[in-house]
């Protein structure tokens, strides 16, 4: 029995649900119905396009190919609202994922059929009913379970993550593979006369299958290299911001600890003084002084010695740049915590904070508030600041507003992996004016 070309409404089909599969890689599962009409109309528009484009010569099939392509990344980049280099990544591999599910379809398609025709007919797709019915049916059950397969993947690949920050050095090599896999899985059928080529029309569907195939191992596992270079170095990143605030803690303790000692002597010296018969500029002299040792005076005791050392650290700069600060805190409540941890939580939180209000033009916008208090069992930290910058989120996280993003919002990681240490939940949000971040940890018991 001689073999068909796959037809191309099976082509349309494969590359619209290899899209759509990025798409829940990106976003999840939408419940937008503009993403739904957007995906049937991709669906009908691809599918309409290659099934006018299926009697075109050899030498314009590659260019309509290339148009498919095109239209992949149009979907995914308008459904998603993506950078546009993140869609170029997932388009190509998408592409693939079509290629390998279109395949691998038509040959058991094609050897089950086979197998049922008893009249020597050598088309599969004929008029029986039956034989419509069983091929969409055996297409529809071997694109959702290849889809699905790569969905895992991705949703493996991309997991705890932001959206992926695919750089053109990924971008290359993935198109790249992607068009090298193409061209040898199909290079039977644009150029037979080649050392590569096969003979046998099976063995063009055979060697394309397992090409296909080779071709997505090979891409996951570079991307799974890939991956392993980016957690490592966010891991680097992330201990260097851990570091700092510990070392900050450290200075902080160092710094107040000098600073109480002379707070106690200086209150000693003055009642000494003011035991004296001294004259009134004297007395006005010393009530100056008395004033300026007060501003030194440790505001904060919340019953955690870490806590206490943070905060103390950071009022001194909120002073100098005026800023408000509340705390309502019970630092108890983090005995069960490491210091590193506290240190990351609140360091971290605390900097972004000073940071955003710091840029306020008007002083008393310049207000942050932090509270920890016990709730049901859990303990619960919050932190609010003023902010007039409408921020930007993604799964759920602030993204940084520097421009140099790659070596920015470690801050935020750090937080939320030390959250996350103790089964814990963090969120950040913004109301209005208000920037605020929500942690919840489940106390031990």
């Amino acid at each position: 029995m001689a073999f068909q070309d796959i037809p191309r409404l099976y082509t349309g089909i494969a590359e619209w649900m290899a899209a759509l599969g990025a798409c829940f890689v990106l976003i999840g599962f939408p419940r937008d119905l503009k993403f739904w009409a957007k995906a049937v109309f991709f669906l009908l528009f691809q599918s309409t396009f290659l099934i006018l484009t299926d009697d075109v010569p050899v030498a314009l099939w590659v260019p309509c190919m290339c148009l498919a392509v095109f239209f992949m990344l149009i979907f995914i980049y308008s459904a998603c609202r993506i950078p546009l280099i993140t869609a170029g990544y997932y388009c190509a591999v998408s592409f693939l994922v079509a290629e390998f599910a279109a395949s691998l379809n038509w040959q058991i398609t094609y050897f089950v059929l086979s197998g049922f025709d008893t009249n020597g007919n050598h088309n599969i797709l004929d008029d029986s009913v039956f034989h419509m019915a069983f091929s969409l049916s055996l297409m529809l059950a071997i694109y959702v379970l290849v889809n699905l397969v790569m969905i895992s993947l991705g949703r493996r690949m991309s997991s705890g993550d932001t959206v992926k920050d695919v750089s053109w050095q990924e971008l290359v090599s993935t198109c790249l593979t992607a068009v090298f896999v193409f061209a040898f899985s199909n290079l039977s059928f644009i150029l037979p006369g080649t050392p590569f080529s096969a003979t046998y029309a099976s063995d063009i569907f055979n060697v394309r299958t397992i090409i296909d195939l080779v071709g997505l191992t090979i891409l996951y596992a570079h991307q799974t290299r890939i991956r392993q270079l980016h957690t490592e170095a966010e891991l680097v990143q992330m201990n260097a911001v851990l570091k700092s605030q510990y070392e900050q803690y450290r200075n902080y303790l160092n710094s107040i600890e000098m600073i109480n000692i002379k707070y106690h002597d200086l209150k000693h010296q003055l009642a000494g003084l003011r035991a004296e018969i001294d004259p009134e500029k004297r007395t006005e002299w010393i009530d100056r002084m008395s004033r300026e040792v007060q501003a030194y005076k440790p505001e904060q005791e919340t019953g955690n010695p870490v806590l206490n050392t943070m905060i103390a650290g950071k009022t001194l700069t909120m002073r100098n740049l005026h800023i408000q600060f509340t705390c309502v805190a019970d630092g108890r409540l983090l005995g069960f915590m490491h210091v590193t941890d506290i240190c990351s939580i609140f360091g971290n939180a605390l900097d972004n904070a000073i940071e955003c209000v710091a840029l306020i033009p008007e002083p008393a916008k310049r207000l942050i508030h932090l509270q920890v208090s016990e709730r049901q069992g859990f303990l619960f930290i919050m932190l609010s600041n003023y902010c007039e910058t409408q921020m930007e989120f993604q799964n759920g996280m602030p993204v940084t507003t520097k421009t140099d993003v790659k070596n920015h919002g470690y801050g935020v990681k750090s937080i939320k992996k030390a959250v996350e240490k103790y089964g814990g939940n963090v969120t950040w949000t913004q109301h209005n004016d208000e920037f605020e971040m929500k942690a919840l940890i489940p106390m031990p018991a």
